[in-house]
């Protein structure tokens, strides 16, 4: 537990100057993941990542983009427990984040949160 607390600490005091620089989205949320994935295995539930690590960097408040990724990785981790409460089952978190394009000279990044639950083999 004190080993969380202090992922999470670290985290927390990871405030850059608010001036855009560029970022891998992979490293910002790897970097979100480590202190998330020891809470989501004590909730049991499954986290991983599927972020090509060629996507371009993005022009961003890195703070804030860590911000954003852990209030979703919570409120998803929330989601699956109160959908899932009583069932049997492997729940599991994918983060995936893609570039698209949107027109000749704009390019979007999106990252995006899979919630998924596993119904239980039985033999």
């Amino acid at each position: 537990m004190v080993a969380i607390t202090h992922g999470l600490l670290n985290f927390s005091q990871q405030r850059e100057a608010q001036e855009l620089s560029l970022a891998s989205l992979a490293e910002r949320v790897a970097a979100v993941l480590r202190p998330a994935r020891e809470v989501a295995r004590r909730r049991g539930i499954g986290l991983s990542c599927d972020i090509p690590a060629d996507l371009p960097a993005v022009s961003c408040h890195e703070g804030q983009v860590a911000q954003v990724i852990m209030a979703l990785l919570t409120n998803a981790m929330e989601a699956l427990e109160e959908d899932h409460s009583g069932h049997d089952g492997e729940k599991e978190i994918v983060v995936t984040a893609r570039e698209m394009s949107l027109a000749a000279d704009r390019r979007l990044r999106a990252i995006r949160l899979d919630l998924r639950r596993q119904r239980p083999r039985h033999f």
